[in-house]
């Protein structure tokens, strides 16, 4: 009967990826617009919500991610929709630690880096259960963050260029 509606198990896979991302992303959106406008926060709250869904969700989390392999991967689709956010999250973090502006390709491969090590410390989570929801994002956080501020002021990186 689940054929008839996906078409396949693979079918049935992809709704179930979709599913779950719009459920992800509905999470951190929620979270990111009861920040305020102060873009740390939004950047903090977002991350909270990633970390807690990954929790509340840890066995789709793990057959999405670890056990499924490159399936379990985004679309291109909704990785664009969740870059385009997170570099304009970064992009106003680094803005703000007084460093110069961003080129395109150097916010693309901070967002890269971002969204890549949040899923890869989340999947290390799952091994590491005792450590809490809001002791996983702070960890995260204060890595990331810190890092960014400083290579920000440190490297000088030059002016963006191009449109998020």
């Amino acid at each position: 009967m689940l054929y008839s509606y996906f078409g396949s198990k693979e079918g049935l896979y992809l709704a179930y990826v979709e599913l779950s991302f719009q459920r992800l992303i509905t999470a951190i959106d929620e979270a990111v617009a009861g920040a305020g406008p102060d873009v740390e926060r939004q950047v903090r709250a977002g991350t909270l919500a990633y970390y807690r869904y990954v929790d509340e969700h840890r066995d789709g989390f793990r057959v999405l991610y670890r056990e499924a392999g490159a399936q379990g991967r985004m679309t291109p689709r909704q990785h664009r929709h969740l870059s385009r956010r997170t570099a304009a999250g970064l992009e106003q973090i680094l803005l703000a630690a007084e460093g110069p502006p961003i080129e395109r390709d150097d916010l693309e491969m901070l967002t890269e880096m971002w969204i890549g090590a949040a899923r890869l410390l989340a999947d290390w989570w799952l091994d590491h259960p005792e450590l809490s929801t809001e002791a996983i994002a702070e960890r995260f956080l204060g890595f990331g963050l810190g890092g960014i501020r400083s290579a920000a002021r440190a490297l000088a990186i030059p002016r963006l260029t191009g449109d998020y």
